[in-house]
């Protein structure tokens, strides 16, 4: 099995945009969490609804967390090639080409 590592080299409103959508999701989830467990802890018939809600904060959370910790995945590699998922041709056309062996 072969890793490599792939740094990706964004702008500042990128990072900014990543780094806002990560605690907000962060901040859902613990919110989400926080509900689900005052909805257990009030008892069952009056309380569903925190509980309902804090479960539905908790998936789009962890979704949001999930669909934005990576900016580029690889999707397969060879001794020659990397093929990347995420990576726009703006990107790709600003890297320099390789020499070949």
């Amino acid at each position: 099995m072969k890793f490599v590592k792939v740094e990706v080299g964004l702008n500042e409103s990128a990072k900014m945009r990543r780094h806002i959508v990560l605690v907000l999701s962060f901040a859902a989830l613990l919110g989400g969490l926080a509900l689900f467990v005052f909805g257990i802890s009030r008892g069952f018939p009056p309380s569903m609804i925190h509980m309902g809600t804090g479960a539905i904060l908790a998936v789009i959370a962890l979704t949001l967390f999930a669909n934005t910790h990576s900016v580029v995945d690889i999707v397969g590699m060879n001794d020659e090639y990397v093929w990347l998922r995420g990576a726009k041709s703006t990107f790709l056309n600003s890297l320099p080409e390789l020499a070949k062996k």
